[in-house]
């Protein structure tokens, strides 16, 4: 696996216009649950609710009565593991309607012994970088059977294949005096959810629930207050409440019941600042923050969970992931508390360095990355065979929480032990850098946190990795080299791109067309999914791309 310097970065931005941030820190360090200090034009949405399968999390509630069940909105912003999840459902002597993920569509449907009717998005959701807004607005009284059903994903209305068709004036199940779930037993969402709108009476459109905000032409949550009539049992949660959770904020009082989530501070919060807004907040402003990439591993034997946080080893080798977020200047922050093991490692991985599903490294192993094994207490910078020794072996670490501060302006690497600085790793450290993180033969979850819970020690003068603290310098052409997998490579960009050409020349001439089997889109760049198609093993590709935004003004994209 060759490094590969040929990334060229624009000078300035000749595909778009971004409006510059000041992002300077504001204030005092920040090191505790954010909460906005400032209400701005939009609706800021302070903090998400995490679900995860694991924990069987979910909020329930039963309706007191029938609504309008013939005309109805849902709006809700997510950020997904990755597609294949169920999210709404209700539930009545084995009759299911359930709207939410599966397959990583957006499926809607009545089940009852059969399908009752069954509509489907014919675009993929498969971007668990970013966040996405959903809206689901029914009125079958309407003539034209197109119109019944509408989906919008961040503003935009999406076609959708019809298996069964809604007839017209069909009485849905959903909004009967049955319990209604959210990230329901249905089928379970994994991943955060904010921002959750039910009206009962009217078939709404995205501009009712969000807006373009006017700073950065991200597609935001919208203040709503006194604008929306919710109806009978129409709810609004916030996910604001730790001592409840399911509160309705819409008025109505029809509060949900909060299942299996915890608010005690600590790995196990599934109460987070990640957030569709994108705000000042202190001194490390909120936004949608990174996560571990399940779109980009090394090997196939760990397992993500609890929003892409956690890491579980599951077989035979080191498991190895990339994060959603990539750096090359300014100083960064983040932890890791260790599972019941010893065999963790962690670091930073080159954003050049190509992964591949096929091989199963420990970081250590990886050209140009950086990173430390308490297990030894060693470091490892790739070319470093034996590693260096660099503090006391920890062979026995569970539950210590260990910091990473990376400070790319001045090239160093500092690890910190339950907030005690171990003193400097490493020291002429330039490019552009990725977290990472590795996992071999352990039980336990190791539990990463940049900067959406509290942290355990945030050193003066460093940032939380979140879009509001990134820069918006995109990255318009480079390399990758294919590995021959329908699991492809992820390619970072800093930016989604709206036009890509890749080929084995260069420049490349080849432009790609956007397909669920082919190339993802993605709001920080994009991923081949297919095994021959600009994917040959060992094969150097050249790409080269125009963009609609950078990456820290970009919601999550679908691909159709």
């Amino acid at each position: 696996m060759p490094f590969k310097s040929s990334l060229a970065r624009s000078a300035g931005k000749p595909f778009g216009v971004f409006k510059e941030r000041d992002l300077s820190l504001r204030g005092a360090t920040q090191n505790s649950r954010f909460i906005p200090t400032a209400w701005e034009s939009s609706r800021v949405a302070a903090n998400s609710l995490r679900f995860d399968s694991g924990d069987s999390t979910y909020l329930s509630r039963l309706f007191s009565g029938v609504g309008n069940r013939r005309t109805w909105t849902l709006s809700y912003w997510l950020k997904t593991e990755g597609g294949g999840d169920a999210m709404f459902n209700c539930a009545d002597s084995g009759l299911n309607t359930n709207t939410g993920f599966t397959g990583d569509e957006i499926k809607v449907y009545e089940y009852l012994n059969a399908y009752q009717w069954w509509i489907n998005t014919n675009a993929k959701f498969r971007d668990p970088t970013a966040w996405q807004h959903i809206v689901i607005a029914l009125d079958t009284s309407q003539s034209t059977a197109a119109d019944r059903l509408k989906i919008y994903a961040n503003g935009s209305l999406m076609s959708y294949s019809v298996n069964y068709t809604l007839a017209r004036y069909y009485d849905t199940r959903w909004n009967t005096a049955v319990t209604h779930y959210v990230g329901g037993t249905g089928g379970p969402f994994d991943g955060y959810m904010a921002e959750v709108h039910f009206v009962d009476g009217l078939q709404l459109t995205p501009g009712d629930f969000a807006e373009a905000d006017a700073t950065e032409d991200l597609w935001v949550p919208k203040d709503c207050s006194g604008d929306l009539t919710y109806g009978t049992n129409g709810f609004y949660l916030k996910f604001d409440n730790t001592s409840d959770l399911g509160e309705d904020s819409s008025g109505n009082n029809n509060d949900f019941t909060a299942n299996n989530f915890s608010t005690t501070a600590g790995a196990g919060n599934d109460v987070l600042a990640d957030s569709p807004s994108t705000y000042p907040n202190g001194g490390n402003g909120v936004g949608n923050y990174c996560t571990l990439n399940p779109l980009d591993r090394q090997s196939t034997n760990g397992t993500l969970s609890n929003g892409n946080l956690d890491l579980t080893w599951s077989t035979s080798s080191w498991a190895m992931y990339r994060s959603t977020m990539h750096v090359s200047s300014g100083l960064w922050y983040w932890e890791v508390t260790l599972g019941n093991n010893q065999f963790s490692i962690f670091g930073i991985i080159p954003t050049e360095y190509d992964m591949d599903t096929s091989t199963n490294y420990w970081i250590a192993q990886v050209t140009g990355s950086y990173c430390f094994y308490p297990y030894n207490g060693k470091t490892y910078s790739g070319s470093e065979a034996g590693g260096i020794q660099y503090t006391s072996a920890d062979t026995s670490a569970s539950g210590v929480t260990y910091g990473m501060a990376l400070d790319l302006d001045a090239g160093t690497l500092t690890y910190y032990k339950n907030g005690v600085s171990l003193g400097t790793a490493y020291t002429g450290i330039s490019g552009s850098f990725s977290p990472a993180a590795g996992l071999y033969n352990q039980s336990g979850n190791d539990s990463y946190n940049f900067g959406q819970r509290a942290f355990d020690n945030l050193p003066a003068g460093y940032k939380a990795l979140n879009t509001y603290n990134l820069d918006d310098t995109e990255i318009l052409s480079g390399t990758y080299e294919g590995n021959g997998a329908a699991d492809g490579p992820v390619v970072w960009m800093n930016a989604t791109p709206a036009t890509l050409k890749i080929g084995t020349s260069d420049p490349p001439t080849s432009l790609v067309t956007f397909s669920p089997t082919t190339v993802d889109p993605l709001a920080g760049g994009f991923k081949i999914r297919n095994s021959s198609t600009n994917n040959v093993d060992g094969t150097t590709y050249y790409w080269i791309a125009t963009t609609n935004r950078a990456f820290k003004y970009a919601n999550a994209q679908s691909n159709e």
